[in-house]
């Protein structure tokens, strides 16, 4: 294949006549000539084409442009009218190789102001380069081509050394579409990049599997798996997906599959640590530890639930199996979940108590007890049936309670002991401070009371001041809280909340401000009392013969004495016990 392009020598150019083989290089009659021979009038040559066919390159050879280390480019290509004029008559030849056309234009500009000025004929030979090739790469201004069968190559080509994907002869990057798919392309070397997960020109990621394609489905990366959508290729994020085997998997909110315990459509649910596939009607251990019972549904199940043979409670927000504890089912029946969290059935005991649950429905049925005494039964603190103790109060009775005792108390859950002080203006606890000083040791918050004989504004001042000598000297905190014991017949006036009031004042301005009434629920002035602080800070004593869990009298109030007949594990005598509604005790 050869080109041809010419021009008038006097319009400020020169002819150039180029003949390009099929094999990319220049063949002999490629050349400009400029002769003596030519225009008469203009004294600059016109191309002498009779004698372009007899002259050749210096070597008289062909030049292969790809390699060619002749090309010059602006002076270079004809380096002076004087060096021209030197060479006398002789022919002047100059080789440009592959040049644009601007490059060559300012060479036969050289070339003719040469002949001009020597007369001597001026050759210039060049690639031109808008020449194309049948099968192989060429630049053009400055582009790199890939030709096949003599025209741009469009598809995916192997150039004899890689394949590469073209459109119109030139090598793609990115993100391409090819053959009904998608590949990537790396753009420094334009090869396809297989198993990658790459970022597109446009900021999304894909992934390209081991042949090049886009990814969709399940597929595994970097260690673990992720799911891509199959319209838009992406990552699918927190879904829970069907795989193309038909299998549905949890995706987590970085893509990757999910195991064990996982939160998903508002409830939790456990994905198998070797399949990936949710799990049902299983009793698991989660990754931190705890164990959850999952259903026919996959979900965590709560309340009473049917398990291996019987039945188990799980608590409605932590989910955990509750042992221990007489519980209120979902449809509002009590069952009693024992130790290892199965629910009773028959006899069970728990210190001085004694239970019967009916075998067929599981309630219960009867209370007995071995420590009654008048009209209370007694039991024991920690019994999952009774009410669960937040304090305990003691007195002088209580003297025999030792470290062991306490420490004993604060592992049944108990959180607060309170110690009787003082009396009227006659008696001061004399083991106090001891009872004090282990409730605290054992880590127990503690409250102490008085119990009130006043009957006057200026008895309770009095006492007060009785008081506070006594808090003083033991080295009582200035916030710990004060309780009046009202319940003395020697308190009964219908002055009583004005007297109340002034004890109160009495011990603000010694700084005691924190204040309770314990009083109960037949005192003549309860009400009166129970201004002087409020329901929320009254402390109220009734007790039912057999309290349960499910006993809750008196909750309008702060806290309620339930019993006078508690027994904590380990010591003979019984001990004041309380319930707490709004964290008036448990708090002090």
């Amino acid at each position: 294949m050869a080109t041809s392009v010419s021009a008038d020598v006097n319009d400020g150019s020169q002819t150039s006549a180029s003949t390009v083989s099929a094999d990319n290089t220049i063949s002999s009659s490629s050349a400009v000539t400029l002769s003596s021979s030519s225009s008469e009038n203009s004294g600059v040559g016109t191309v002498d084409s009779s004698s372009s066919s007899n002259i050749t390159n210096a070597n008289n050879s062909d030049t292969d442009v790809a390699n060619s280390s002749s090309a010059t480019t602006g002076t270079n290509m004809v380096s002076s009218v004087s060096d021209v004029k030197s060479s006398s008559n002789s022919v002047a030849t100059s080789d440009l190789g592959n040049v644009s056309d601007e490059q060559a234009s300012t060479a036969k500009a050289y070339a003719a102001s040469a002949y001009a000025a020597s007369g001597a004929d001026q050759v210039i030979t060049r690639v031109d380069a808008t020449a194309t090739v049948d099968n192989g790469w060429t630049t053009e201004s400055g582009v790199q081509y890939y030709y096949q069968n003599g025209q741009k190559a469009n598809g995916y080509i192997n150039d004899g050394s890689n394949w590469y994907l073209f459109k119109d002869g030139v090598r793609q990057s990115d993100v391409q579409e090819w053959a009904g798919t998608y590949y990537y392309f790396d753009h420094n070397t334009y090869l396809r990049v297989d198993n990658a997960y790459m970022k597109s020109n446009w900021g999304d990621y894909y992934l390209f599997g081991s042949d090049g394609r886009v990814a969709t489905d399940v597929q595994k990366w970097a260690g673990t798996y992720y799911y891509f959508d199959h319209n838009t290729f992406l990552r699918v994020d927190n879904a829970y997906m069907k795989s193309n085997w038909g299998s549905y998997y949890l995706f987590g909110p970085n893509g990757s599959i999910q195991t064990e315990v996982q939160k998903w459509a508002g409830t939790y649910y456990y994905f198998d640590r070797y399949t990936y596939l949710r799990r049902t009607n299983a009793y698991l251990k989660s990754q931190w530890g705890d164990y959850y019972l999952f259903g026919s549904d996959g979900r965590i199940a709560t309340d009473v639930q049917k398990w291996a043979g019987t039945y188990y409670y799980f608590d409605h927000h932590t989910y955990l199996r509750v042992d221990n504890k007489y519980v209120k089912s979902n449809w509002g029946n009590w069952y009693l979940f024992k130790s290892d969290g199965r629910i009773a059935s028959g006899w069970y005991t728990y210190g001085y108590s004694s239970y019967y649950f009916n075998p067929n429905t599981y309630l219960l049925e009867k209370v007995v007890s071995s420590k009654a005494s008048g009209e209370v039964d007694g039991w024991t603190i920690g019994d999952p049936m009774r009410p669960q103790v937040a304090a305990v109060d003691i007195s002088s009775y209580q003297s025999g309670l030792t470290q062991a005792n306490y420490n004993t108390l604060k592992s049944l859950g108990v959180k607060t002991v309170i110690v009787k002080l003082t009396e009227g203006t006659t008696y001061n606890n004399p083991y106090a401070a001891n009872q004090i000083k282990q409730a605290e040791a054992a880590g127990l918050n503690v409250a102490v009371y008085d119990y009130a004989k006043f009957n006057s504004m200026s008895t309770a001042a009095s006492e007060a001041n009785y008081m506070v000598a006594y808090l003083e000297k033991y080295g009582i905190s200035k916030s710990t809280t004060i309780i009046a014991d009202m319940e003395d017949t020697s308190t009964y006036s219908s002055t009583v909340a004005q007297d109340l009031n002034q004890f109160w004042s009495t011990l603000n301005v010694s700084g005691y401000t924190a204040h309770v009434v314990y009083t109960y629920v037949s005192y003549k002035y309860r009400d009166a009392v129970v201004s002087t602080v409020g329901q929320n800070n009254t402390w109220i004593a009734q007790y039912p013969y057999s309290p349960l869990v499910n006993t809750t009298w008196n909750s309008s109030y702060g806290a309620w004495q339930v019993s006078s007949q508690a027994y904590i594990p380990g010591y003979s005598g019984n001990v004041d016990v309380s319930v707490d509604y709004n964290g008036l005790l448990a708090n002090m």
